[in-house]
């Protein structure tokens, strides 16, 4: 009574099931679209063969064109027996006659080889699911809304179309809204994504790659019907499974062991015991090339991995051939380390015996090579390589693609490092847009140092301009004297040192007006619309405490202004080569730098002086200013040079150059530039010391000549 209670309620369970996927199924017919194979290869295909009259020409076009591809086909399941079809009057004149068992749903730009290397469009995601075979045991009896069912539990979305094979398997196609070319890495994310699909409702893993034969369609075998897919829908599921992977694993995955760890574990694993000992009459091509490079990677021999492989081809069910044996084992031992995949030692080992095998053996795929072997690096070797750089340069500036190249480093990934390094703190980056723009970059000031208040970098200013004040005089007096012998006191110089092109300032003393002088002495105090002093920044550990107070002094509290100027007046320097690190160390360059603040502000204005003209006004105006006093103080060096090396003896010149010559290739000058140009007056004296002489000497041997001419 109670057995046919249950059968009963077992069948009752069944015909409810049965209503709610007929339903479904009425549904997903009323909403699906037709897929017929146009929908599928779109224009990858010409309508029809072209006749004998067409030109060679265009045939040659029409074959080798980029945007056509082969479909391959077989007939009645001989796989020896594919050809390729490029034409919907050929695909659909051998699909009508049911003849036709599988198809290529992904298609290749060759008709002679179907390849994972010829792949040209990728079409559609396939997946077989296989109910045959001993491993298969859990598909035995699948339904179609098991197979939906698998899919919902899954998270996929439904397929566009699935089909029916003769021994009840299914293959399921979820058909792309837009096909994508076949590029190499988009064929390795196609791979995954179809194994990982695989994986989760239970599919053949054996028919993985987009070059695979899968069922094609007719009549008879169609059971279902949907709509085409985005491909991102794809990706952004095998996304989220991924994640949900690596949570599952969490500390095991992060503390993955090296790869001979991981082989000794894998040989003391009951699945490779089980695998070693043989009974194979199927997989055995596979199953004897992972054994081989397991015994070499632990170190054995050549003649120690032969014996052993043919102890286990002794022990199989359906023997391989000694000579394709050991060829293999050749084979492994003169290529380099292979990696054997312990999911594929399972599932050989569970073909075997028909036993599950639970252990899991985590690993990290790869060795660790040195920098030196790799061919690319890390993220984090490239931005260590930028902070050691900055370490010892101090910045950087320019554009970004010659940035990139002053550090070697391709300018995509020198884009992506900079971004990640900005987003961590490590970097400080300023960029000016449009003509005459830069990028500057340094290095961002260490937190745990103590920020000076305002008030400390008041008293440090204070006495910084007390005890070089008088040392500026002088030095402005004497290079004055030399600019107006050499040079105009007309300063116009380009600001870009990306284009060549840019806006420049005449650096003019300025005088200041008295309403304004008036207002800042009785204590009224003008407020940038830039700077503000509740929101201002510190200053940079990076600029020197000189420059700052010359600023700070003048009402620039703002810790960004003062970076952004200390930039400028290192992109001014840059223009002739001069490094950044010897700005602060030469006291004529921070001479010449307080010097050029002074006519900037007289000119420009400033917040405690009046008349502040704004930030990108004042920053131009600086690096002009900077750059011309600059040029004046070159130029008048190299005069007095030329006019002392005209008063030393000959062995004092040969010493002065030596002593040049020395410091250039030692790298021991903060002028490069300058010493070139001191050599080359060098050579200049020189040579006419040398000529000179030469015609003091003829012009004697002329007196000579003519006095003994009238004598004889």
């Amino acid at each position: 009574m109670g057995t046919s209670l249950l059968a009963d309620y077992t069948l009752n369970m069944y015909k409810d099931d049965m209503k709610q996927y007929k339903a479904a199924e009425k549904r997903a017919k009323l909403l699906s679209i037709p897929t017929p194979v146009e929908a599928i290869f779109r224009g990858q295909m010409t309508e029809k063969p072209k006749g004998k009259a067409r030109s060679r020409k265009n045939d040659y076009q029409n074959k080798f064109s980029k945007d056509y591809g082969f479909a391959f086909l077989v007939p009645e399941g001989n796989f020896s027996q594919e050809f390729g079809v490029r034409t919907y009057e050929t695909l659909k004149k051998h699909l009508n006659k049911s003849n036709i068992t599988h198809i290529t749903y992904n298609t290749f730009y060759r008709n002679d080889r179907k390849t994972r290397q010829n792949l040209r469009w990728l079409n559609a995601m396939c997946v077989e699911i296989d109910v045959k075979g001993q491993e298969n045991t859990d598909n035995a009896g699948l339904l179609l809304p098991d197979v939906l069912d698998r899919v919902s539990v899954a998270g996929l979305p439904y397929p566009t179309t699935i089909l029916q094979s003769p021994s009840g398997g299914f293959h399921l196609l979820w058909v792309y809204k837009t096909p994508f070319r076949a590029t190499r890495k988009a064929v390795k994310v196609y791979g995954r994504i179809q194994r990982c699909i695989a994986e989760a409702i239970g599919g053949d893993l054996d028919a993985i790659g987009a070059e695979h034969y899968f069922r094609a369609p007719n009549p008879d075998n169609v059971v279902y019907e949907g709509h085409s897919v985005h491909s991102s829908s794809l990706t952004d599921w095998y996304a989220l499974e991924c994640e949900r992977k690596f949570a599952e694993r969490g500390e095991q995955f992060k503390g993955a062991v090296n790869f001979s760890t991981y082989n000794g574990a894998l040989m003391q694993s009951k699945a490779f015991r089980d695998v070693q000992n043989g009974g194979f009459d199927d997989m055995r091509d596979r199953v004897s090339f992972s054994l081989a490079c397991a015994y070499k990677i632990a170190g054995m021999t050549q003649r120690e991995a032969r014996v052993r492989l043919l102890s286990w081809n002794e022990n199989n069910k359906k023997k391989m051939s000694q000579r394709e044996l050991l060829g293999k084992v050749k084979s492994v031992y003169r290529s380099e380390n292979r990696y054997v995949s312990y999911s594929f030692i399972r599932k050989a080992a569970e073909y075997l015996t028909g036993e599950a095998y639970p252990e899991k053996i985590y690993w990290n795929s790869r060795f660790a090579k040195p920098r030196s072997e790799r061919v690319r690096s890390h993220f984090s070797e490239h931005e260590q390589d930028i902070v050691d750089y900055l370490k010892e340069n101090e910045a950087l500036i320019g554009s970004q693609r010659s940035i990139a190249a002053t550090l070697k480093k391709p300018f995509s990934t020198f884009c992506k490092v900079l971004k990640n390094m900005i987003l961590k703190g490590l970097l400080m980056v300023e960029t000016k847009k449009g003509r005459g723009g830069f990028t500057l970059i340094t290095l961002a000031s260490d937190d745990s140092s103590p920020t000076k208040t305002p008030a400390d970098d008041l008293r440090s200013s204070e006495s910084h301009l007390n005890a070089s004040e008088q040392t500026t005089k002088q030095f402005n007096t004497i290079r004055s004297k030399k600019a107006a012998e050499s040079f105009c006191g007309q300063i116009n110089v380009l600001l870009s040192n990306n284009s060549g092109k840019g806006v420049g300032g005449q650096a003019l003393v300025g005088t200041v007006p008295t309403a304004t002088l008036s207002s800042s002495l009785d204590g009224t105090r003008y407020v940038s619309p830039t700077i503000s002093s509740p929101g201002r920044a510190p200053v940079p550990g990076n600029v020197p405490g000189r420059f700052s107070s010359a600023l700070f002094n003048r009402g620039f509290t703002d810790g960004r202004f003062i970076f952004a100027a200390w930039g400028r007046v290192q992109l001014a320097f840059k223009q002739f080569n001069i490094a950044f690190s010897s700005i602060a160390v030469v006291q004529d360059y921070m001479n010449l730098v307080i010097e050029a603040i002074s006519l900037t502000v007289g000119e420009k204005g400033s917040p405690t002086v009046g008349g502040y003209s704004g930030q990108d006004s004042f920053l131009k105006y600086l690096f002009g200013t900077v750059k011309g006093l600059l040029s004046n103080y070159r130029a008048s060096e190299i005069t007095e040079f030329v006019l002392d090396i005209g008063k030393v003896s000959e062995i004092k010149l040969l010493c002065l150059r030596q002593k040049y010559l020395d410091e250039l290739r030692e790298n021991d000058c903060h002028d490069i530039e300058k010493i070139k140009e001191f050599l080359e007056e060098i050579e200049l004296e020189i040579s006419a010391r040398v000529r000179k002489k030469s015609s003091g000497k003829l012009g004697l041997f002329k007196r000579f000549s003519s006095h003994f001419k009238h004598d004889f």
